[in-house]
Formats: C-alpha cells, structure tokens, sequence
C-alpha cells in the first residue's frame, strides 16, 4: 500500500483511511461460508421486521430486538467499562453513564455500522451526522445511520439536506440522548480523525460522554466506502466478534481541562506501538472541547488522535478508487 503512503499521518505514520483484511486459511474460509450462508437469513428476517414493526414499538422492545440482532450475527462478548471505576462495581457507575430520560451527548468514535447499532441497543439516542464547514447536524434515523457507514466522506452537506442546531436537537428530544460522530467519516479504528465543528455547538450546561468502541477482529470497521458485501462477509463469516466499550468521565464545552487522566487499565495498542493519549494531531487548531474530547477517545481507545480528517479521506477515496475501484 505505499502508493497511499500520504494518506498516513505525518506524526505517528498510522493509515486510519486502510481497510484491515486478514489472511483467512482454507479451513477458515469454508466455515465462514457455512456461517454466512446461516446467518444471513436470520439477520435479513431480524432487520426486515424490525423496520417494519419493531421500531414503531416501545424502547425496550427495541433495545431487546436489536441485542438479538447482535448476538445472532456472533458479536459477543461485550468488555463494558467505565473510566474510573474497577472491574466487579460496574453497579456503581449511575453516575458515570448517560442518565435515562434526560438529553446528553454521546460523543463516540466512528469506525463501523455497528457503532450505531450497538448504540441504539444501549442508549436509543437521536442520531446525527456531522460535516466539516458547519456547527450544523443532520438528524439521521436509524438506518440512515447504519448506512452512513458506507458513505463516501463529504466536504460539505449535500443540496436540499435539512441541518438543525444540536441545541434544537435538545429541545426537540429533551428525554433522549444526542449522538455525535465529530470524526464526521469513518476510519479502520487504528486512530481519532481531526474533529468537525459540530462538537463546538454543545451548549455548556449540557453533559458530554466520550465513548470508544474496538472490535475484534478489526475486520467489520468500514473505512472504504460502499463496501457493502466485504462487511456482511466479515461480519457473518466469522466464528464471532468482540466490542471493547470505554465511557470516559463526563465533560462539559468550557475551557476546562475536563479531567484528561489516563485509564488506569491503559496499555499501548500493540497494533501502532503508539501511547495511549494522542500526540499526532495539530491541536492547535482544535477548540478547547473538541481537543479534549479527541484526546479522551483516544486514551479509552489507547490509540493516538491524528492531524487527518475528511478533507483528507476524500483525495484518499477517490484514489482508491481509480486504483481498486467503488469497494474492497
């Protein structure tokens, strides 16, 4: 992959715009057949009445269906943890989590549809999509949301799409939490993309939870887009996935330091041999909240925040594009 060498970033030399496409054996590959082939009836069945019904139902019946859809399609287990509190007290945390009922940001990393979907297991919040020129979001639904993941990256929002403050958001929704993706377009997971201007509209009173999501294997993120049939093949086709979940402490849009200590259980991800915290990225650039909530994500994902964004990923795709063509 040297061709795409600029497309890494300068400081830490990490490729967040490469899809992660590991070697299968035979051996592996025939049960990924068999185990693709099983689920994906299952899974079609599941996601067809659930936009067709199940989503018109109450919240609980909605978390409990889209678990289902997890934990059919072989995501499992779950390693949920909250910063600052030990493994066994997870009981705790009702402070450390977004509250039920009441309207907070959700800031998370993106690298895959299944951040959506495990978010709307989870939190049911109102998803939005960010863009780089404005403070503006676009309120997704569910779906649209999970097919975002597959978008190629966009400079600007499209002609004639209806954006709205996230302070309208709130006002709208006041009993349901707000999803933010300020990375604005997704990445293989390996780092944290510059940050679009979204964040900086968060009103200051409103709670912020940084949330990072890994996966094992890395193989269902979605950096390249339209890659439809390569993530069903990776999500179906394999034994099973495991999400790695970090909540970081709540944070609020001052010029406060906002408690950016690292996670006790931290080690350095031994995919990049890179710390914990991020020191790639120009933050000197970056708003006070956006800079801190980066660097958050990035230490509960003990990844680097990079000097990369979706201005950068657009001369990635389309050359990606001339080289493998729409999808890999």
């Amino acid at each position: 992959m040297e061709k795409f060498t600029q497309y890494r970033d300068k400081g830490t030399q990490i490729a967040p715009y490469l899809p992660i496409r590991p070697e299968q054996p035979l051996s592996a590959k025939l049960l990924g057949i068999f185990l693709f082939l099983s689920r994906l009836p299952i899974i079609l069945g599941l996601v067809a009445s659930y936009f067709l019904v199940i989503q018109w139902l109450g919240s609980f019946c909605r978390k409990t269906w889209l678990w289902g859809i997890l934990l059919v399609s072989g995501i499992w287990p779950i390693d949920f943890g909250v910063e600052g509190v030990r493994r066994g007290n997870l009981s705790k945390t009702s402070d450390k989590l977004p509250p039920n009922g009441t309207s907070t940001v959700i800031v998370c990393s993106y690298t895959s549809p299944l951040d959506v979907l495990y978010l709307a297991t989870t939190f049911d919040p109102i998803f939005t999509a960010s863009y780089p020129t404005t403070t503006l979001v676009e309120k997704v639904s569910l779906l649209t949301g999970l097919l975002r993941a597959f978008s190629p990256p966009r400079r600007a929002p499209p002609k004639g799409v209806e954006l709205v403050t996230l302070k309208q958001l709130q006002q709208d929704h006041p009993n349901r939490h707000i999803a933010l993706f300020p990375e604005g377009t997704t990445t293989n997971g390996r780092g944290i993309l510059r940050f679009t201007p979204s964040i900086n509209a968060i009103d200051k009173k409103t709670p912020i939870f940084p949330i990072n999501l890994r996966y094992s294997l890395a193989d269902v993120t979605t950096p390249i887009p339209r890659s439809y049939l390569t993530f069903l093949w990776y999500w179906l086709g394999s034994v099973g996935h495991s999400i790695r979940v970090r909540v970081g402490n709540k944070m609020f849009n001052d010029d406060e330091d906002n408690g950016l200590e690292s996670e006790d259980e931290g080690t350095p991800e031994e995919e990049t041999g890179s710390g914990s915290t991020g020191s790639g990225a120009d933050q000197s650039t970056l708003s006070p909240i956006a800079r801190n909530c980066a660097e958050k994500l990035a230490t509960l994902g003990r990844i680097r925040t990079l000097n990369l964004g979706v201005q950068e990923k657009v001369g990635f795709v389309g050359r990606w594009t001339n080289s493998y063509g729409r999808a890999w």
